[in-house]
């Protein structure tokens, strides 16, 4: 028998900012940083926020993944700056 194979994190497609976060769970990030995840795939609960800071030609995104739900805060610079939207089912892969 196999062993399973351990997940380090989600991949999420973001409705806002159209780019793709990663959002490490077991290992830690290139600067330490990993976040808690409540193990719900239909409607995932990740604290703390994510930040994807600009540079390079990436706008600034910053949310929290609550129930499913991604609560764009309002310093994100896209259109969706300020608002709630359910996650849809493709937009979450692990890792």
């Amino acid at each position: 028998m196999e062993p399973e194979a351990q997940v380090i994190g989600y991949m999420m497609k973001c409705p806002g900012c159209k780019g793709f976060h990663y959002i490490p769970t077991a290992k830690p990030n290139s600067i330490g940083a990993r976040w808690n995840f409540d193990g719900n795939m239909e409607k995932p609960t990740f604290s703390p926020s994510i930040h994807q800071l600009p540079g390079n030609g990436v706008k600034r995104c910053h949310f929290h993944i609550i129930a499913g739900q991604i609560q764009y805060c309002t310093d994100s610079e896209h259109a969706l700056a300020g608002q709630t939207v359910p996650m849809i089912d493709d937009e979450m892969a692990d890792e």
